[in-house]
């Protein structure tokens, strides 16, 4: 069972996010039920409804949830980066491009959802081996949010680390390596 982060896992900014999870939830679990709630809920809309914007310039019910799958398939990359130890800086990402050049309101929301299983349950399955045991890199801190699990201590956009971690990691004698034991993670 993968816990809830602690206040101090994450970044202050991600406490918005943090709220979101029931006290004792199990994370992998928490991923694999609110896909099928979301599901469950835009299944339920009007089809004319996937294409509402609150406002002219914001995203439609159909680019978020293509924005939702962009940002896992992304995050879980940097996850089997974080894994392997590489040492070159991530780059950013501009979430606005992504978006605007997925045509997500062109798609059928049958191939939207098919897709974001597909990344959902290779999210889920996924793992990091650190020392004893396997733990999901969903909780460890230096890595982003999705669908309500830890956002990095660094800015998604351009990959800076947040300097706190990183002399955190120093301290305890890591640099890149796996942020719970001080070994290196496999995954």
């Amino acid at each position: 069972m993968i816990k809830k982060p602690q206040q101090g896992d994450y970044p202050s900014y991600a406490e918005m996010y943090m709220q979101l999870l029931p006290a004792e939830t199990d994370i992998l679990s928490h991923l694999k039920n609110i896909f099928y709630e979301i599901r469950e809920l835009i299944y339920s809309l009007p089809p004319e409804k996937l294409y509402h914007r609150y406002k002219k310039d914001k995203w439609s019910i159909k680019e978020i949830l293509v924005h939702i799958i962009d940002d896992e398939r992304i995050y879980a990359y940097r996850a089997l980066r974080f894994a392997r130890n590489e040492k070159i800086n991530l780059p950013g990402f501009d979430q606005d491009m992504y978006t605007r050049y997925s045509e997500a309101d062109k798609r059928d929301i049958d191939n939207i959802f098919s897709e974001y299983k597909a990344v959902r349950d290779a999210t889920i399955a996924r793992r990091i081996r650190c020392g004893v045991g396997t733990v999901s890199y969903l909780v460890n801190p230096r890595l982003p949010v999705v669908a309500g699990v830890p956002l990095p201590p660094a800015d998604a956009a351009t990959g800076t680390k947040n300097p706190r971690e990183e002399q955190k990691l120093a301290a305890a004698g890591r640099n890149n390596a796996c942020p719970f034991r001080n070994t290196s993670c496999a995954m």
